[in-house]
């Protein structure tokens, strides 16, 4: 069903609005993630849909985002929320308030709100590095607002590697990463 889409590959983004975005405390690797932009948008994979929250250390990434640009040496905390239903054979994205649960997107375990949080940073040559890198395993993600592609909230969750974020967010609807995430193309890197 679509479970593995859900947390698909995404380049590094942030942007489409005015304001601060959002605060991210803690550090992953050694590397402190320092909020510039960030970005919201409804994604689908297999039919279903989820909300996609980005927050990064680079201006102007929806642009980025929209011409498939690849942000490189950034910092990105990517947070991917989606209700389940009860059998957890289909999810959609939030359309309200609520907390979010952590977990795997390779194998569970799913909640009725599911998040998929991961701070993931880039080399000089748009390369994943591992080690400045991780997936949250517990923790919650809070959603305080949902309105019109806005999304609001707080975040407290342990990564895989050891490390704590904690921070919050206030982004707004990007339309250039709505629609679907399977597959796609990823352009250059800039």
């Amino acid at each position: 069903m679509g479970r593995l889409a859900f947390a698909g590959v995404s380049v590094a983004l942030a942007a489409c609005g005015a304001g601060h975005p959002g605060v991210v405390i803690g550090s992953v690797g050694g590397q402190i993630f320092r909020v510039v932009d960030g970005t919201a948008a409804i994604r689908m994979s297999s039919g279903e849909t989820f909300a996609r929250i980005q927050l990064g250390d680079r201006p102007s990434l929806c642009d980025l985002e929209s011409r498939y640009t690849v942000t490189q040496s950034a910092h990105t905390l990517i947070i991917d929320l989606a209700d389940f239903s009860a059998n957890r054979d289909n999810y959609q994205a939030p359309s309200a308030p609520g907390t979010y649960t952590p977990t795997s997107p390779a194998g569970g375990p799913f909640y009725d709100h599911t998040a998929f949080v991961e701070a993931r940073t880039t080399d000089a040559n748009c390369a994943y590095v591992p080690g400045q890198s991780a997936r949250a395993t517990s923790g919650a993600v809070t959603l305080t607002r949902v309105t019109n592609g806005t999304f609001a909230g707080t975040f407290d969750v342990m990564l895989e590697s050891g490390n704590r974020l904690t921070g919050s967010f206030e982004v707004l609807d990007c339309p250039a990463i709505g629609g679907t995430s399977d597959g796609g193309t990823v352009g250059s890197c800039g």
